[in-house]
């Protein structure tokens, strides 16, 4: 398959298309509210787009917009930008009045989630619309009460009856909205005790307004046996208790003996009990049941240690300890290509392109699996990434030239490649010119160049955003990139937590072992400079450069099905189209799988060249 710009569009249906991706973007949580911000600045001023002068603002510094000196270009993107400025000035104070709503939302769900009772949302079929966390700990212990496939189910079924009785009562056709009754049930359970709950229909009733709405209702659930710890922290801060009295006096609050709390906290008894006399004195207690009934009672119990997350910062840099080699090599035209070398120094060669958000520090951190598996793993910076200077020239088939230096310079005859994300087209564009040195070519969460706005069909807001814009507004567009990339650097831990994941790469971000090397790895690559980021921003806007389906050697495609950066029937439709590939669609899998299929992957390219 030959990557052709099969995009027809008129002028007319450009701005259509542009439109919608604007205001679809006003609503996407995940964009950065400044790139609406800066857009508007930018298509506010004055002739901005004849001035060869550096245009900043107060939040943008060092973010500069030139135009290129293409008059027709210029003309065409001039009509566009007058055409789209209202909608962008709408779409900004729709995206201010959604980020008031959402975080307000926020405010009260965290509240919400702290009280010490389940609460959940029902529709009268006992859809949840919605629940707290003690709710689902409570459905999840089979307390009397369960959630499954989204639907709340009373396992008694004479109650069960109740409550979809009282529910119709509540939320029937018949029921009138202007009514606040409440109704009560119990459910008894022979090895437990009794479950209560509550359960009444909301009050704000918007029927009114939206003859689709439906009435809701919330049931209030408690439960002695459900479970909720108590976060020694919060007890440390309230009494002034030392760390290891905070832990013990959270056990005991638990509910169990003080010799079962030492052994939980590693102590000794008798440690424990000394601990208990100084609890005692800082409380102003004298039995155990009054120290859990002060507890039990204090803003405590409000706490939900599960819930919080401690992110390791991305601190001093570690990452090049573990390198073999770390060098910059010179190139021909005299910039710089800086690399790392990981893993068995005389091991199988295979030089890794890391992704749009990578460096040479970019890998799986336990570096004992190359290792085992007798491999010379080669970490290029990419031009523009961290060390490596940009390349004039740009382009996959240009880098070719790099990587060909880089293995000649290392004396490496043979080698394969892998790429991730954007990083994979890379590997491709050496899979294809260099059929006769490389092995096999491992293409993983691979980023194909779009072509038209089909192709950015499946994507989330902000990217269509981002796409869009360099593909037809690429002088405005140079600022969103540029804006991402820097605000990335300056708080990552801001960046990945608005970052758009599906929950496997949610998971994967936010381990302890990897989220502080992902950190390093963004700001090692970027922090510098974004030009690199940039420049693949551009390039995934512009016909592949070369045709994949002509690739000769080995070529494994591993990609996540649900994949919200590079939708999967894309790039299944290109390697179908290649006569050496083998495709893994990894079920319920995002676009960083790698981490969690990392000696996988590595066993299949060892295997690769073994066999040639």
């Amino acid at each position: 398959m030959t990557y052709q710009d099969t995009d027809q569009s008129t002028s007319e249906n450009i701005d259509a298309e542009l439109t919608g991706i604007i205001y679809e973007a006003a609503l996407d949580p995940h964009l950065w509210p400044d790139l609406l911000e800066a857009l508007v600045f930018i298509l506010t001023q004055q002739n901005s787009e004849r001035s060869d002068t550096a245009i900043e603002s107060k939040n943008l510094t060092g973010i500069s917009h030139k135009p290129k000196n293409n008059p027709k270009k210029e003309s065409d993107e001039e009509a566009h930008f007058s055409r789209l400025l209202p909608h962008f000035h709408r779409a900004l104070a729709i995206n201010r009045r959604y980020n008031s709503v959402h975080h307000e939302h926020h405010l009260s769900s965290s509240i919400i989630n702290q009280l010490p009772i389940g609460i959940v949302v029902l529709d009268s079929d006992r859809n949840v619309i919605s629940s707290n966390r003690r709710a689902e700990d409570i459905a999840s212990r089979k307390l009397g009460v369960t959630i499954k496939n989204s639907v709340f189910i009373v396992t008694d079924k004479t109650k069960a009856a109740s409550l979809d009785r009282y529910l119709k009562m509540l939320l029937g056709k018949e029921s009138d909205p202007s009514l606040t009754e409440t109704y009560s049930l119990t459910v008894n359970r022979e090895d437990q005790a009794a479950l209560s709950l509550l359960i009444s229909a909301d009050t704000y009733f918007h029927a009114h307004y939206d003859s689709s709405a439906k009435r809701k209702a919330t049931v209030f659930i408690a439960s002695p046996l459900s479970r909720h710890p108590i976060d020694p922290a919060t007890l440390q801060l309230l009494f002034q208790l030392s760390p290891a009295e905070a832990r013990l006096t959270a056990s005991l609050a638990s509910g169990i003996t003080v010799d079962d709390a030492a052994t939980q906290n590693g102590i000794t008894k008798h440690t424990a009990r000394t601990q208990l006399k100084n609890i005692f004195q800082k409380t102003s207690v004298h039995k155990q049941t009054e120290l859990i009934k002060l507890v039990l009672t204090s803003p405590a119990v409000l706490g939900d240690p599960a819930s919080k997350q401690h992110a390791p910062s991305a601190g001093t840099d570690r990452s090049c300890e573990f390198c073999l080699n770390e060098e910059t090599l010179t190139l021909p035209d005299g910039r710089k290509l800086c690399f790392c070398e990981y893993g068995d120094p005389k091991g199988v060669p295979v030089i890794f392109f890391h992704g749009i958000l990578g460096s040479r520090y970019e890998r799986h951190p336990n570096d004992s699996v190359i290792k085992a598996l007798g491999i010379r793993l080669i970490v290029p910076d990419r031009p523009g990434y961290g060390s490596s200077d940009a390349n004039p020239e740009g382009g996959y088939l240009a880098y070719v030239a790099d990587v060909l230096r880089l293995v000649d310079y290392l004396r490496v005859a043979r080698f394969a490649v892998m790429g991730l994300s954007v990083g994979a087209v890379y590997a491709a564009a050496c899979a294809y010119k260099l059929p006769t040195r490389i092995s096999s070519a491992t293409l993983v969460g691979m980023t194909l160049p779009f072509r038209s706005f089909s192709d950015i069909a499946d994507l989330l807001p902000a990217y269509k955003m981002h796409f869009a814009f360099a593909r037809y507004l690429p002088r405005v567009a140079k600022l969103f990139p540029e804006t991402t990339i820097k605000n990335a650097c300056l708080n990552p831990g801001k960046f990945f937590k608005n970052m758009p994941l599906n929950q496997s790469d949610r998971e994967i971000f936010f381990r302890d072992e990897l989220h502080a090397h992902v950190v390093q790895s963004l700001l090692t690559g970027s922090r510098n400079s974004f030009s690199g980021f940039v420049d693949d921003v551009t390039l995934s806007v512009k016909p592949c450069s070369f045709p994949i389906s002509e690739i000769t050697v080995k070529v494994d495609f591993w990609h996540g099905a649900d994949d919200l950066h590079s939708p999967i029937r894309r790039v299944q439709k290109v390697a179908d189209s290649v006569e050496s590939a083998n495709f893994f669609a990894i079920q319920s899998a995002g676009h960083f799988f790698i981490y969690d299929y990392w000696e996988e992957i590595l066993k299949r390219i060892v295997a690769h060249g073994h066999s040639t």
